[in-house]
């Protein structure tokens, strides 16, 4: 009965308090930035035009095309958006449910690492804005899972699966390039095997590569470039710092607490490595593999400091992922009355991105931002 209870319907439970979280949030109407008016814009010009433009008519290359794509099949009509990414939030909900299941043995911890995604303030901020991080998120879920399945059966469909994947990854979002290059790490050190790294890191990015020759040749305006090496490194780090350690303690909260916070997870990280010696095909490596890349990646590329936490919200999952896989091992080797205590601290926690998470949902009901607002 307890098992019963945990694998069916608490995460069912969960799943029902992410799907009332977004409704409720989303009760105004979806988010809108300047980023948002560009998508819809680009995918409006796509359905009447053929082409993709920006609100100001200019050529849409500072980003790449899936997401107006999607938009356009939504008929860029707001109510069948909002639709559309509740399903792409819950999928990401489910996924990440069905990650844990396979990777993370303890049943509570599991539960755990649910709450963790469905309190999530930044996942929810995500779906709430008309933005591309939410199908962005999904799609390395998606990747992940056919990575899996190539590692555990070795058949070559689900290696060209990835490899699909992996290109709508980069086509959804620039960044998806870091994810790329993750999990090009990951499969060399797992099979050790250089010539199928290459393989997956160039058929990868055949269509981010075919996106930009076409806007240098065709637009002469690869426009992305706008957007990088525009903060200097000291404070594009100190950003993703802040949104990081918002994540785990109040925003209001002393930068130098949320440093503390960062090189607590960063130390806890080496010290399950040097101690439990996880070997690359584990969950713990490949999520904090995937966290550390996408997040070192993007405090390299410099990119626009306002916005940090919206950017360093793919890397949450991988972060929490990470944490549970650490807490699942360690359980093992630590006494009853320490697991015990462990849970309840996690459990007290998950309070703060709770409320949170109601704060600014009861904020995003009462009114259809305009502009990134977080309580």
């Amino acid at each position: 009965m307890r098992t019963t209870v945990f694998k069916n319907i608490l995460p069912t439970i969960l799943l029902s308090f992410g799907a009332a979280f977004y409704v409720y949030a989303t009760h105004s109407g979806l988010g809108l930035t300047s980023d948002s008016a560009n998508y819809l814009a680009a995918a409006r010009s796509l359905l009447h035009s053929g082409t993709l433009r920006n609100a100001d008519g200019t050529a849409y290359t500072n980003w790449p095309p899936l997401y107006p794509a999607l938009l356009a099949l939504a008929r860029a009509d707001l109510a069948y958006v909002r639709i559309g990414q509740v399903m792409v939030f819950l999928g990401i909900l489910f996924l990440a449910f069905r990650m844990a299941e396979c990777n993370i043995s303890n049943a509570v911890l599991r539960l755990f690492f649910m709450a963790s995604l469905v309190f999530s303030t930044p996942l929810l901020l995500a779906n709430v804005f008309v933005w591309s991080e939410g199908f962005f998120v999904l799609l390395t879920l998606a990747a992940f899972v056919c990575f899996e399945l190539y590692e555990t059966s070795g058949r070559a469909a689900y290696f060209w699966l990835f490899i699909a994947v992996s290109n709508l990854i980069c086509l959804q979002r620039f960044t998806g390039i870091f994810f790329v290059c993750g999990f090009a790490v990951l499969i060399f050190l797992q099979q050790e095997n250089l010539k199928k790294t290459v393989i997956y890191s160039l058929f990868s990015l055949l269509g981010v590569a075919a996106w930009l020759l076409r806007n240098t040749f065709f637009e002469q305006n690869p426009a992305f470039q706008q957007n990088i090496l525009i903060t200097p490194p000291l404070q594009s780090l100190s950003g993703y710092v802040d949104a990081f350690g918002n994540w785990f303690v109040p925003v209001s909260a002393f930068f130098a607490v949320k440093l503390i916070v960062g090189v607590l997870w960063f130390s806890g990280i080496l010290f399950c490595q040097w101690r439990f010696r996880f070997k690359p095909d584990s969950f713990f490596f490949r999520s904090n593999w995937l966290a550390l890349c996408y997040l070192a990646c993007m405090v390299l590329a410099g990119g626009e400091s306002p916005e940090t936490e919206r950017f360093a919200m793919p890397a949450c999952i991988w972060v929490f992922g990470g944490i549970a896989a650490a807490l699942d091992r360690s359980f093992q080797v630590m006494p009853a009355s320490y697991r015990r205590i462990v849970l309840v601290v996690a459990f007290v926690w998950l309070s703060y991105p709770l409320v949170r998470t109601v704060k600014n949902a009861v904020f995003w009901h009462r009114m259809n931002v305009t502009d990134i607002h977080r309580a």
